[in-house]
């Protein structure tokens, strides 16, 4: 059974950071991530060639064709699995919209948002908070949790990280804004991976990364990081954005 770990979490931020420098090195990534001058990094773009911006909705695909691309999703709104509904997982195959939720990146600090168009574009190698762009419906069923409130018009549940199945492995959820974790993105072959960073205490040091891969647990992928965690790519694209450059809509 997993272990919500909201509570815990919540006391002790540092918790994560010391649980993930148990894992293997092999698990580590080899990404450097850059916090000083962010703005020497490389845009991170979409799949028509346009850049990302700051707090704008992208879908964030791992598989799938083109004509049904498969997104991020949580499993309650998938197929009524609820024992881990606050996981993010691979949207399945036979969903309806398999393009999921979109995502947002923000930056750590709630008032780095800069002014100028420049400031807000997407880099790789730079910290953000990720947190899901959902539309608020009411979720139909008897029981109701803070991800499926009435009469709101957007939610962002961000991400964070807590225990898996097994030792050296944790999953990627989403919760309150109050307990996000910090993700990065990094350039792979023809898309990029997320990676979760554990800050050195050392100013002399880069952070140890891990890359975010997909994990097999109860008929899902589930994001995860550690034990079981296969590599994956993604590819980003406009919410409002209906057709790939220079293809057909369908």
């Amino acid at each position: 059974m997993q272990t919500n770990t909201y509570y815990t979490y919540s006391k002790n931020n540092k918790m994560i950071g010391h649980l993930l420098l148990m894992l293997p090195p092999l698990l580590l990534s080899s990404v450097a991530i850059s916090s000083p001058s962010p703005s020497s990094s490389p845009p991170v773009f979409d799949v028509n060639g346009d850049v990302l911006m700051l707090g704008k909705p992208y879908y964030a695909f791992s598989g799938g064709t083109f004509l049904h691309p498969l997104g991020l999703c949580l499993p309650y709104n998938t197929n009524g699995y609820t024992a881990a509904r606050n996981d993010v997982v691979q949207c399945p195959f036979f969903k309806e919209d398999s393009r999921g939720f979109p995502i947002t990146f923000s930056p750590i600090k709630d008032d780095d948002d800069g002014d100028d168009e420049k400031s807000r574009i997407v880099r790789e190698n730079t910290f953000y908070k990720v947190q899901f762009s959902i539309a608020g419906k009411d979720s139909g069923g008897e029981k109701e949790d803070w991800a499926s409130k009435k009469k709101r018009r957007r939610f962002r549940p961000a991400w964070y990280l807590k225990s898996g199945e097994f030792p050296h492995q944790m999953f990627v959820a989403a919760g309150p804004k109050s307990i996000s974790a910090q993700f990065a993105i990094k350039r792979v072959r023809l898309g990029y991976k997320i990676v979760y960073c554990v800050e050195s205490q050392s100013s002399d040091r880069f952070p140890t990364c891990y890359w975010a891969g997909f994990i097999k647990n109860n008929g899902y992928n589930h994001l995860g990081i550690g034990l079981g965690a296969l590599p994956v790519q993604f590819f980003f694209k406009k919410e409002n954005d209906t057709c790939f450059k220079d293809k057909p809509c369908t």
